[in-house]
């Protein structure tokens, strides 16, 4: 099975004795409109990945490019922002129809479900970082 892969190129920023940090331009879709200057819509971002070194021999200032699996990237979308709607989503619901609590209680709840959920997630960083795994290609 062949997986699709998402591949960004960057520039190594900082290595550490485990890991080489490589910063890369993120870019909106609209970024090769022509109007882009004119709509405000378009941004460059600058985002940092970590990735765990290798044997590969890089020094700060080479490009790579940094390749992780689309099904990754699925998985983060899910667990980032599918996930924590459901979660609102199910607390507003049990909490008019089940709980029977006024709109504004319940509005409160549903919203109050998002910090224990973020929480879990911080706690569980570890596992994702293992799971969730870029690799550098260089150029």
């Amino acid at each position: 099975m062949n997986q699709s892969i998402i591949e960004h190129k960057g520039i190594v920023s900082k290595i550490t004795d485990t890991t080489i940090e490589t910063t890369i331009t993120v870019s909106t879709a609209c970024s090769g409109c022509h109007a882009k200057g004119s709509c405000g819509m378009s941004d460059n971002q600058s985002r940092i990945i970590s990735v765990t070194k290798s044997d590969q021999n890089v020094n700060i200032g080479d490009q790579v490019n940094i390749v992780g699996s689309e099904t990754m990237g699925m998985k983060a979308v899910l667990f980032a922002y599918v996930l924590p709607f459901a979660a609102v989503l199910f607390t507003l619901v049990l909490s008019l129809y089940v709980l029977n609590v006024s709109e504004i209680r319940a509005g409160l709840y549903s919203i109050l479900i998002l910090p224990p959920y973020y929480l879990i997630l911080y706690l569980f960083k570890g596992k994702f970082n293992k799971k969730y795994t870029f690799r550098i290609v260089s150029e």
